[in-house]
């Protein structure tokens, strides 16, 4: 089924209003990781220690902004 072109912006719309509400951390290491910036370099610009720390920082923020997404009553609005 197609879907209708408000609906898109509307998630698009949730999905950055959650993101611009995560920690500026977070933020940074979403964007880099999007433009498929290497681990290695993201880690150097993040100043973390090490890639194995990189990627759970990765990790955790996007469980983060996930979680945060599925908790906004909009979500359901969206998904039903």
């Amino acid at each position: 089924a197609e879907i209708p072109v408000l609906e898109e912006s509307e998630e698009y719309y949730l999905n950055r209003k959650m993101f611009l509400r995560l920690g500026s951390d977070c933020q940074k290491v979403l964007r880099l990781f999007l433009r498929k910036v290497p681990m290695e370099k993201i880690m150097t610009q993040m100043g973390y220690g090490s890639i194995g720390y990189t990627k759970k920082r990765k990790f955790l923020c996007k469980e983060k902004l996930v979680a945060m997404i599925k908790a906004d009553t909009g979500y359901d609005e969206l998904t039903n």
